[in-house]
């Protein structure tokens, strides 16, 4: 079906292309940690989460009931305000100056771009059409290097935007952050912006990321 499947440790996984549903053979990964919480549910507490992990920024979240890329009615619809600053953030401890793999599984709303980031002033960053479903620039700031991204296509209009990099130097905690953008490479919010995100996934030193590991209170 192109949905994402819960199998049990230990057992064998085959593996399917999304959208073309191609059969790809047998999955083998290494052991792998998602440092996000609460994965799934990207609303703040103030918003109704009972994992205090997401702050939410001049942004609403709702768990609304579209369909997310497991099958379930839990994808999050974000409304951005017009302040200029909405942004769905989580902060994460990470090991020092080595390669990061993060990715959030995102689908239209209002507005084409999604910039996804990692870090602030020493910072990477990728910019995302989601309307179209191709990548667009990439940024590295400060300590920040190694910028790279990828999307892919999901069933029910939903694409996995993945961002790689490091933050450099001695940084050992940042922010996993997303936000609307008005156009590739800019850092202009969206006023009254609306799309959907789900399963949010950070990974510490590595080159690229895993398949999806669901979370709650805990990594």
């Amino acid at each position: 079906t192109g949905l994402i499947g819960s199998v049990a440790s230990g057992s064998p996984r085959s593996y399917y292309d999304p959208t073309s549903l191609t059969y790809l053979g047998y999955l083998a990964e290494g052991a792998r940690t998602n440092l996000m919480l609460s994965s799934a549910d990207l609303r703040s507490a103030a918003a109704g989460n009972p994992i205090t992990a997401w702050t939410n920024t001049d942004t609403t979240v709702t768990v609304a009931g579209t369909t997310a890329p497991d099958g379930t009615a839990t994808g999050n619809l974000l409304v951005e305000g017009s302040a200029g600053t909405a942004s769905v953030s989580q902060a994460v401890t990470h090991t020092a100056n080595v390669a990061h793999a993060m990715y959030v599984f995102a689908k239209y709303g209002n507005h084409n771009w999604i910039k996804l980031q990692f870090g602030t002033t020493n910072r990477v960053g990728a910019w995302f059409n989601l309307s179209t479903g191709v990548v667009g620039s990439v940024e590295n700031a400060g300590t920040g290097s190694g910028a790279a991204s990828s999307i892919q296509a999901y069933p029910n209009g939903w694409y996995r935007l993945e961002l790689r990099g490091n933050v450099g130097g001695v940084i050992t905690s940042t922010s996993f952050i997303t936000n609307s953008a008005s156009a590739d490479s800019s850092n202009t919010r969206v006023s009254g912006g609306t799309h959907y995100e789900w399963g949010a996934q950070f990974e510490d030193n590595v080159a690229f990321s895993s398949t999806y590991i669901p979370t709650t209170t805990l990594t």
